[in-house]
């Protein structure tokens, strides 16, 4: 009798961990996004730059995961024109997906979509070489499977899906997910019921 061949589980769980660095630009991406409106004045006024690319970090990165998220054709050409939109084009789109995406800080100036464009300074170190100021951690970006930088359905903070069809990034979110799928299913059932039952 031949040998089945074995599979090393473990292997292929290890391709699909998220990359080194990656998740220290996820968290960064995340707490500029929870920065609040008061905290952002004070950057602004004390550097302007910085809140600039930070903000520019952070639009960035959640708007390749929304796009990485999309199918390629349509709905990403729809995407294109919602995200430079205005509030209403942007809600219209998103009432055709499952969730409501992540906007802050929208570019409605921009005259037409472009790729998202992330600047960073460059200082010289004390070792009188050229680096990048702050977010040297996009290296880390380089060759990942884009469709694994994804944006939670539930809280719209960025996290790497180490499962291709993970949709939150934690248990509670994914538990708040289930329990709002449920309590919609069974209002369109109960819907549908009247519906039925009316002559």
């Amino acid at each position: 009798m031949r040998n089945k061949k074995q599979i090393d589980v473990m292997a292929d769980r290890a391709k699909y961990r998220c990359p080194p660095g990656l998740q220290e630009l996820i968290d960064a991406v995340n707490e500029i996004d929870e920065t609040s409106d008061e905290k952002w004045e004070r950057i602004e006024k004390r550097n302007p730059f910085q809140a600039f690319d930070e903000k520019n970090l952070c639009k960035g990165i959640h708007q390749i995961a929304q796009l990485a998220s999309l199918p390629p054709g349509n709905m990403r050409e729809e995407y294109a024109k919602a995200v430079t939109g205005t509030e209403e084009e942007w809600d219209r789109f998103c009432q055709r997906l499952a969730t409501k995406l992540w906007r802050k800080w929208p570019d409605l100036y921009a005259r037409e979509w472009r790729w998202p464009l992330i600047s960073f300074e460059l200082v010289i170190e004390v070792d009188g070489k050229i680096g990048p100021h702050y977010h040297n951690m996009l290296n880390a970006l380089w060759g990942i499977e884009a469709k694994r930088l994804k944006e939670c359905r539930h809280c719209q903070q960025i996290f790497w899906a180490s499962r291709i069809d993970m949709v939150a990034c934690g248990n509670r979110c994914a538990g708040t997910l289930r329990a709002k799928t449920f309590r919609d299913k069974k209002k369109r059932d109960a819907e549908d019921a009247r519906r039925r039952k009316k002559p």
